[in-house]
């Protein structure tokens, strides 16, 4: 403020910037600190005041409300977490980890093994399941 009259407009990083609570609920003070020094801007309750909070509504915050960031965050994880995925396969020459490769008789790669006897006892013991025992 400069002779009454707003002059300029500056955005504060909102890390650096605290409320300080009054009596009534309002903030009484806002406290800005940077490289250990402290700005304090006292809220008079003027037209004009020296500092402008813009928030969103939060229900348990009166003073910092919510930022639309958290309230997407799971979203926001589960888009990564298949970008990372997808980006692996892609990586692997879209195998999966885990699958078997072997080079079969003429050196052709090939993606599946063809099952152990093991593995097909176990399956036929399960067409067994409806029979009583």
């Amino acid at each position: 403020m400069l002779d009454g009259q707003l002059r300029e407009l500056y955005a504060l990083r909102p890390g650096r910037m605290s409320v300080e609570p009054g009596r009534n609920g309002w903030p009484a003070a806002f406290v800005y600190r940077a490289q250990g020094a402290d700005a304090r801007y006292e809220m008079q309750g003027e037209v004009v005041e020296p500092i402008l909070h813009i928030k969103l509504f939060n229900p348990l915050d009166d003073y910092y409300g919510f930022a639309p960031l958290p309230a997407a965050q799971v979203a926001l994880d589960t888009h990564n977490a298949a970008s990372f995925w997808n980006k692996a396969l892609l990586d692997n020459s879209a195998r999966p980890y885990g699958a078997l490769v072997y080079a079969g008789p003429d050196n052709a790669h090939q993606a599946v093994l063809p099952p152990s006897p093991a593995c097909r006892r176990a399956f036929r013991a399960g067409c067994n399941r409806d029979s009583t025992l």
